[in-house]
């Protein structure tokens, strides 16, 4: 019997919104708060079912969890407060300006959340507008200070977004310029997508991306993941698991688990239906299994989007050699193009690499046999 590792992360997905973004490709649903009560009673079965009470890190994300009812979500805090053990580094919850207030923010430090994460995309109030959000700029300055206010100790990440179309790099470059003058430890910043794919590879994208790039880590702010900046010692630690592909639970409608064995990788996922998940929440909607060599080359890809890069020899232990060839020779040839280069045995892009991702990863893939 193969033994089965621990997860180090806890995920918890709610799906619930006040309004749907235009550009937003997570799941959500806007019509069905009614439906709070039921969900989260689904929820607690969910997470009582699991067997590990000793996650390193907790992230809750949605949706908007700073929407939903606030009783609702402090009972099953108290459940979740049985699986935050002396071991738990980081818990981080998610929400938008229009939705925090006193009570929320009281729950947030009753709780003893290490991160909260802001949804806030711009501090144009035109742009906001021609991203569908509703809020403010003038919520995003208000609820910042009364996070500093009423959580003293905890670290803020603002996120972000850039290159949005018909819209000048001038609103981005003032959205920078008042994030670090708030001074939070965290930021993301996203290209913008109507769905996944984050980089464009035009023109106009590259200078976007390297403008906010410059501007951040001229700040201080550590880039260490292709859309993430960090004060030192401030690096999503949940989100650094997810890309190194480390085990995690997912909890919640939508939401994923991934499970690493000596012989395969294992991802299940929740229903995308949130009356189907209410019904049966510990039934899972999708199952997929990957083996060696796709799990290395998996490693590869998507830890190349962590600045520190991947430890080829590492990831590639339970490899056949031919097969280790040919990813190896893969990463020289981008070497050649200027796309990665080399730390030890760490394999990390370069700056062109970071703005070419898409052809890089699309170019690894091929190595499949």
């Amino acid at each position: 019997m193969v033994k089965k590792v621990t997860a180090q992360g806890l995920y918890i997905h709610l799906p619930f919104c006040r309004n749907k973004c235009a550009y937003c490709g997570f799941y959500s649903e806007t019509d069905c708060m009614q439906l709070q009560p039921e969900y989260f009673r689904a929820l607690t079965k969910d997470l009582r079912s699991r067997e590990n009470k000793n996650y390193s890190t907790l992230y809750i994300g949605g949706g908007t969890p700073s929407c939903v009812d606030r009783k609702l979500l402090a009972a099953f805090l108290d459940i979740a407060s049985i699986y935050q053990s002396g071991v738990l580094k980081e818990s981080t919850i998610e929400a938008n300006p229009e939705s925090i207030d006193e009570d929320f923010l009281r729950l947030v430090h009753r709780y003893k959340f290490s991160r909260i994460s802001i949804g806030c995309q711009s501090t144009s109030n035109e742009v906001l507008s021609k991203l569908t959000r509703i809020h403010s700029a003038e919520d995003i300055f208000r609820v910042y200070e009364k996070i500093r206010m009423f959580c003293p100790d905890i670290a803020v990440n603002l996120d972000m977004i850039y290159d949005i179309p018909g819209v000048d790099f001038e609103h981005t470059h003032q959205t920078i310029k008042d994030f670090i003058k708030l001074s939070p430890e965290h930021i993301s910043a996203y290209s913008y997508s109507h769905d996944t794919s984050l980089f464009k590879e035009d023109d106009t994208d590259t200078t976007d991306f390297m403008l906010v790039r410059e501007y951040l880590e001229d700040a201080g702010y550590n880039k260490y993941e292709i859309s993430n900046y960090a004060k030192k010692g401030h690096e999503s630690l949940h989100n650094i698991n997810y890309w190194q592909l480390g085990d995690y639970d997912g909890i919640g409608s939508s939401a994923w688990s991934l499970k690493n064995y000596a012989d395969k990788r294992v991802l299940l996922g929740k229903s995308d239906n949130i009356h189907s998940y209410i019904k049966d929440p510990l039934a899972y909607a999708e199952k997929e299994e990957t083996y060696p060599p796709q799990t290395a080359l998996e490693e590869l890809v998507f830890g190349l989007r962590i600045t520190k890069g991947v430890d080829f020899e590492k990831i590639c232990v339970n490899i056949d050699a031919q097969v280790k060839d040919k990813m190896y020779n893969a990463l020289i040839q981008l070497q050649k193009e200027g796309l990665i280069t080399w730390d030890d045995s760490y394999a990390l892009l370069s700056r062109k690499g970071e703005l070419l991702l898409d052809s890089v990863q699309e170019l690894l893939w091929r190595q499949l046999p």
